[in-house]
């Protein structure tokens, strides 16, 4: 069975290391994919280097509930 894992992310280098070594640890063969919204730490590099795909999106720096539903809701397709 293919398992998907979808995160959200900005800012997250303090805790992604954890959260994919997480699923990585319980579901050793899924595929991890990160919707970076811009992150301006190394959160990006961490998940590439931890075997992740990372999508980049923009919020512009607001809390727009639109598009994390249209990604929620699309990220699966």
């Amino acid at each position: 069975m293919d398992i998907n894992v979808f995160l959200l992310c900005y800012n997250e280098s303090a805790l992604l290391p954890h959260t994919i070594k997480h699923y990585k640890k319980y579901l050793p063969s899924c595929k991890i994919t990160i919707y970076d919204n811009e992150s301006n730490d190394n959160s990006v590099e961490i998940a590439e280097k931890l075997g992740c795909s990372v999508v980049s999106w923009n919020s512009s720096n607001a809390i727009d509930d639109f598009k994390y539903v249209i990604i929620k809701n699309n990220c699966w397709k």
